[in-house]
């Protein structure tokens, strides 16, 4: 029995990361590296709302600064599988070439959730006033962003890995402009406390071009 529980470990495992490998494969792409950092706090208020607040920074290649922010949300659990939410990002956008911009973006979030076995299966989908300046022409270009992510629960284990697609959708042009792929690990270090490392490939489809992330997350749940 011992056996047969270590085989659909792996097998699980196994494909999540083959997952991972197909939605990355990509050639012939200009890229460029960053890493994000980033500190969540959630507050169960009962068991159907919880609030959080979460500051992040961002860096360029060789640890710049690109963009830093404080975001606050806001979860309501409708049914035991449907979610809504929202959230209020307030950022500061470092700038090369002119002044820094502080700004702010509202997004709206509608999520399901359904449990297979040992899979946890997350369908999200949020829509957000503009863009996070990823480009100058597309900056105010609301979105809706469309995000499939997959937690596989490891018997035993304090440690989840993760895989998630997610496709940006730009509302004045009607087109999917780029996709994030995310493949990472949660480690659980007790009941309220986990942190995440997680590698994340933004492809900018119009553009031929790839953002390649480190995200490191600390997470407090209570």
């Amino acid at each position: 029995m011992h056996k047969i529980n270590i085989k659909r470990e792996v097998l699980g495992i196994s494909f999540l990361l083959i997952f991972f490998l197909l939605t990355c494969y990509v050639t012939g792409q200009e890229s460029e590296w960053n890493s994000w950092a980033n500190i969540s706090l959630t507050k169960n208020i009962n068991k159907k709302l919880s609030i959080s607040i979460s500051p992040e920074v961002r860096f360029k290649e060789q640890f710049i600064v690109d963009e830093y922010f404080i975001e606050a949300g806001l979860d309501y659990k409708i049914f035991k599988f449907l979610y809504v939410g929202g959230n209020y990002r307030y950022i500061v956008n470092e700038r090369e070439t002119k002044s820094t911009e502080y700004f702010g973006r509202i997004a709206l979030d509608v999520t399901g959730e359904y449990s297979l076995k040992k899979f946890d299966i997350q369908l999200r989908t949020r829509y957000c006033q503009y863009n996070d300046f990823d480009t100058e022409d597309d900056s105010n270009d609301p979105l809706l962003r469309y995000r499939l992510k997959l937690k596989y629960n490891i018997s035993k284990s304090r440690i989840t890995p993760v895989v998630a697609l997610e496709l940006f959708h730009q509302l004045n042009d009607n087109e999917i402009s780029k996709t994030r792929t995310t493949f990472g690990l949660d480690y659980k270090i007790n009941k309220v406390q986990k942190i995440g490392v997680k590698y994340l490939v933004q492809n900018y489809l119009d553009e031929d071009y790839l953002k390649k992330i480190l995200s490191l997350e600390y997470k407090i749940t209570f």
